[in-house]
């Protein structure tokens, strides 16, 4: 090519052939691409091979990025290519190729028309691994049988278990809608089944047999974007959409999201590893570790009231962003600061998190602003953990605040497998002065930020635990009189009980210095004046206890050397 300089590529883009630039040039090997990259000319892959980006790179607008008939561009994962000027791929779908793996995926931000892209999509398989996502590409065929969608997808786990979604279908129970791409179980009478291609305009539901990749060939999903929301009049009014772009994506760039009393509640639902995982635009908080930054071409649940909603996702939207920027409120009602407890239900491998907001816009039933159904998922071994009020289930439940009262709000803890669990108080924000207890049968525990309760307990639905927000602090629920003396010696914790004290079950939870519980007994008994051992092995520090014991606090300070 006439007035074309040749450089050499370094080592870590793997590849010995030529990256190419449209102006004479001379650059020293490994910085082909620098960040941002300046010349004129842009860059031109004319390589016989394939060229991988083992970096996250950012093209400015005056450099486009050409790829020649023949050639192949890879952006590695988890690597981020931002091209803020032109994308030209003369080379079609298998000429970019926007790498997944089990570390991660690559991502590609520009918005360029009409580019061609293979866009692959890491998954894991197995068990109760379903995954929703969002195609990248606008449009692409997938066949009828089961060996057609492994060869147009590239995928090789998969038993015949792909879907959409139907609204309408669905009905009063969100899994009935459900429709599978060749027509199983019947639902070859509704809108959505049998599909021979995936469009970017729905959501979809795979499962793998085992961990797998898919990879989408097509035209990239760059323009903005639009999914037609509906709910028919004896459905709940589940949309199943996502983010239809191969990068990150902010929800609070969504105007249907953050603007209140329009019809669409406000609340995300995710699935994640056999569980839903929940979170609130209007509250900026979540379950599971979600936030409003959404993964290339996640797919998730939304709920919409009486009125349709069109869903519009600006492309000015699309982000580098790993975590979420959660002072964004844009029209929602302000809220903030939240008064938030957050109860994490667990054994030593699985877990599951429920939400209890005070707000004063809220009411006691459910507020599609600021509240979240529980939705159950597949796995048999994770627990469940959420807030009932009025026949409701709620993962996200916001109520007014209890005033001069008591809101008193009933927990539901769900069982799959016999043994020891623990309910851990994981963010306990701006509830200063506001009591709360945690009553599990007859016992209680007072919570904080860290508080921890302890419990075994059979396979099996329980509905004897209960928030109760609020009351007055009576003299008896201050710290206790006497005092509570506590030593350690040689792997034993010895407690010696105030004279004062009436005989009684208590509980005590040790803290280490940072305020991370790292003991708790539900079933101590304690006597006036008695001291008692228990074997208890901790590494050298500095320990608080506090006990609870017939509505008294004592606090004691030991010292493990």
């Amino acid at each position: 090519m006439e007035g074309t300089a040749t450089a050499s590529v370094a080592p870590t883009y793997g590849s010995s052939a030529a990256l190419q630039y449209n102006t004479p040039t001379s650059r020293t090997a490994g910085l082909e691409w620098i960040t941002p990259f300046t010349a004129t000319g842009g860059i031109i892959i004319a390589n016989s091979g394939t060229i991988t980006l083992a970096q996250s790179k950012v093209l400015n607008a005056s450099s486009p990025l050409t790829i020649n008939s023949g050639s192949v561009l890879a952006v590695g994962a988890p690597n981020e290519l931002i091209v803020n000027g032109s994308i030209i791929n003369n080379a079609g779908p298998t000429g970019l190729v926007i790498k997944s793996s089990i570390d991660g995926d690559a991502k590609l931000i520009n918005n360029s028309p009409d580019v061609g892209a293979t866009v692959e999509l890491f998954l894991t398989g197995g068990s109760s691994n379903f995954h929703f996502f969002v195609p990248p590409v606008s449009s692409m065929a997938i066949g009828t049988t089961l060996q057609n969608v492994k060869d147009n997808l590239g995928i090789t786990h998969f038993n015949n278990d792909l879907m959409s979604y139907s609204e309408s279908a669905g009905g009063s129970n969100q899994n009935n809608g459900w429709q599978y791409y060749d027509g199983y179980t019947g639902t070859t009478s509704f809108t959505y089944a049998p599909f021979a291609s995936l469009v970017s305009s729905k959501g979809y539901n795979i499962y793998l047999t085992a961990d797998d990749k898919i990879s989408f060939k097509g035209t990239l999903n760059n323009s903005p974007h639009t999914f037609n929301l509906g709910r028919t009049s004896t459905s709940m009014g589940w949309n199943l959409v996502g983010n239809p772009y191969p990068c990150n994506y902010d929800l609070t760039g969504v105007t249907s999201l953050m603007t209140p009393d329009n019809g669409l509640d406000k609340t995300i639902y995710f699935y994640h590893a056999g569980s839903y995982l929940y979170y609130n635009m209007a509250i900026s908080a979540g379950t599971g570790g979600v936030t409003n930054i959404v993964p290339p071409m996640q797919g998730f649940f939304v709920r919409v009231n009486p009125s349709t909603n069109p869903m519009s996702f600006p492309a000015g939207s699309k982000t580098s962003s790993l975590s979420a920027p959660r002072s964004k409120k844009a029209n929602l009602t302000e809220v903030s600061p939240v008064e938030k407890i957050k109860l994490a239900l667990s054994n030593s491998t699985v877990s599951d998190e429920t939400i209890v907001c005070l707000i004063d816009n809220a009411t006691t039933g459910f507020d599609g602003e600021y509240d979240a159904y529980k939705l159950f998922g597949s796995n048999p071994a994770v627990p469940d953990i959420y807030t009932e009020l009025g026949s409701i289930k709620y993962a996200i439940n916001s109520v007014p605040g209890p005033g001069s009262g008591q809101e008193r709000i009933p927990v539901v803890v769900e069982i799959k497998t016999p043994g020891t669990y623990k309910i851990d108080i994981t963010e306990f924000e701006n509830l200063e002065g506001i009591r709360v207890v945690l009553r599990h049968g007859s016992v209680e525990t007072i919570l904080s930020k860290n508080t921890s309760y302890s419990f075994s307990s059979a396979a099996g639905t329980f509905t004897d635990f209960e928030l109760i927000i609020g009351g007055t602090v009576t003299a008896v629920e201050k710290t206790g009189t006497g005092n509570l003396k506590t030593w350690y010696i040689n792997d034993f914790l010895y407690i010696n009980c105030p004279a004062e004290i009436e005989a009684g079950l208590g509980n005590m939870v040790i803290y280490d210095i940072q305020g991370k519980p790292v003991y708790n007994n539900t079933q101590l008994y304690l006597t006036p004046g008695q001291t008692i051992q228990l074997p208890l092995k901790l590494p050298k520090g500095v320990y608080l206890t506090h006990l609870t014991l017939n509505n008294q606090i004592f606090v004691s300070k030991f010292i493990v050397v």
